[in-house]
């Protein structure tokens, strides 16, 4: 069993969005931190994982995200990103000889 917990910091390069029925024109998006910015390009929060590993190298893991940063441009709005995302895979391991060591 493996456990995990830290922080993550995230720096976005660009953004897009589809248009929805409500008005909403993604060509207005932007990244930054100015007035016209939508979004900031800079994230950060906390990271938990907790997975389990397979002899044969099988293994599964789930992780959350919680973001801490308000990443709104604007001052009277609050965006946060939380991410949940569980990983199957498996480990390849290639075979080694074990050597001993003796003395002659």
């Amino acid at each position: 069993m493996q456990f995990a917990a830290g922080i993550y910091v995230a720096y976005a390069l660009a953004m897009s969005a589809k248009p929805a029925d409500t008005g909403f024109h993604p060509e207005n998006l932007q990244l930054g931190s100015d007035s016209k910015s939508f979004i900031q390009s800079l994230d950060y929060g906390l990271h938990a994982s907790a997975g389990y590993e397979l002899p044969m190298g099988l293994f599964a893991k789930f992780n959350y995200d919680l973001g801490l940063a308000n990443i709104a441009a604007q001052s009277d709005a609050t965006i946060r990103n939380r991410a949940f995302y569980f990983s199957v895979g498996w480990f390849y391991r290639s075979t080694t000889v074990k050597v001993q060591n003796k003395a002659y």
